[in-house]
């Protein structure tokens, strides 16, 4: 793509082809970097993780570990819902926390909370602020 790319800027600037613009040669770089994507890598094929894989029925869902306990199991370790609010949040924090925990959107608490959803986004970051810390 690169060798490319500058094959055609060094052309352009020679003057080849005539009547070209920056934005052309561009669009043409990009042009043949997408077509190249489009043919040169090879094709992704989806497997079911219930389909047999093997002579003997093995599927990949045998195989691969289901791991999502461990990750629950991990995530309740390292932090509660009760320790994030513990975490010296404001009122306010925990209000959009509450919120955002029940799958309510930034505009759905902003109008819950009289705010505009500019400064619910903001609460969000604090939080992930202070918990991180």
């Amino acid at each position: 793509y690169q060798e490319m790319c500058l094959y055609l800027w060094t052309r352009f600037g020679e003057g080849v082809p005539i009547g070209m613009n920056e934005a052309y040669i561009i669009k043409g770089c990009e042009f043949h970097l997408l077509n190249f994507l489009r043919k040169g890598r090879k094709h992704v094929w989806m497997q079911s993780l219930d389909e047999p894989i093997t002579e003997d029925g093995s599927t990949l869902k045998d195989i691969i570990p289901d791991i999502r306990n461990y990750v629950d199991a991990l995530a309740e370790t390292h932090l509660s819902i009760d320790d994030i609010k513990a975490s010296g949040l404001t009122k306010k924090e925990q209000d959009v926390l509450s919120l955002l925990l029940k799958g309510y959107t930034s505009r759905e608490i902003a109008g819950q909370l009289g705010i505009s959803h500019v400064m619910v986004l903001k609460y969000k970051k604090k939080i992930i602020k202070k918990c991180r810390r």
